[in-house]
């Protein structure tokens, strides 16, 4: 059996562009006080930051089963239109409302790339190689945690406000719809042919049962406790720093995540 290549044009396209989202997410690791500098309360200021992730987790849960091989390219390009749109909003959303409906929108517009590259992702990855797949992805997925808040220290002081630089980092994505549009000239045939041999749909009572298997559920809550400590750590260190006196709390992060991304088991196979 010939060995089939792990690291194709399409695998890394599509861990670029995972890349360029998630910049977009960890950017805002100042946006805590942010909010607080635009005068809205700490609990106004947790909402907002909150709605980000809670819209995109409600579309995981009722509208992934949506995303297919066949429409995964057009969502991802209209999840990119949003992010980049509400990349731009940023600079002039400064109110309570405003602020609520462009983080809702970018949530919405991150589950769009995000869903629809892992429908991609696992229809281009060589089964065989599935763990080291989902290992380099990993890094795509980590590293800008490691980037973004360090970047943000050295831009601030040149910036007149943290915005210009959510606005910079969401137009990362605008060179994501030219490698979207060749995957989609590389791979249309094989989509379309994998999108009919697979079109039968899972039903609702498969999809609840493997949703309360145990090892699913044990997954799933280390998962949210992970998350939920990880997300109060990087919203609310630098108000911590800023008290105590800390200089570039940004390069914590570097520190943090840039050491999981060395030690990634994705490197192994290499070294």
């Amino acid at each position: 059996m010939p060995k089939e290549n792990l690291l194709t044009f399409e695998f890394l396209a599509l861990s670029f562009i995972t890349f360029a989202a998630v910049c977009n997410v960890s950017v805002f690791y100042n946006f805590h006080l942010y909010l607080q500098g635009l005068g809205l309360s700490g609990k106004e200021s947790g909402f907002i930051i909150g709605l980000y992730s809670l819209s995109a987790m409600v579309l995981y849960v009722t509208a992934s089963q949506f995303i297919r091989l066949g429409n995964a390219i057009r969502c991802m390009l209209a999840g990119i239109v949003l992010v980049v749109g509400c990349g731009m909003a940023y600079l002039v959303a400064e109110q309570f409302w405003p602020l609520v409906i462009v983080r809702t929108v970018n949530g919405m517009g991150m589950f769009l790339v995000m869903a629809s590259c892992m429908v991609m992702l696992v229809a281009v990855i060589p089964p065989q190689k599935s763990g080291l797949a989902f290992s380099l992805y990993s890094v795509a997925l980590l590293l800008p945690y490691s980037i973004m808040p360090a970047v943000s220290e050295v831009l601030t002081p040149l910036m007149d406000k943290p915005t210009r630089i959510y606005m910079l980092t969401a137009c990362l994505l605008l060179p994501a719809v030219l490698l979207v549009l060749s995957i989609r000239i590389r791979v249309r045939d094989r989509f379309l042919n994998q999108e009919k041999k697979f079109s039968g749909r899972v039903g609702k009572n498969v999809e609840r049962k493997n949703l309360l298997r145990r090892p699913v559920i044990a997954i799933l809550l280390v998962n949210g406790i992970y998350f939920i400590i990880f997300s109060s750590l990087f919203y609310l260190f630098e108000g911590f720093a800023v008290v105590k006196g800390m200089k570039n709390p940004g390069f914590f992060f570097t520190t943090q995540m840039g050491g999981y991304d060395c030690y990634s088991p994705a490197w192994r196979p290499y070294f």
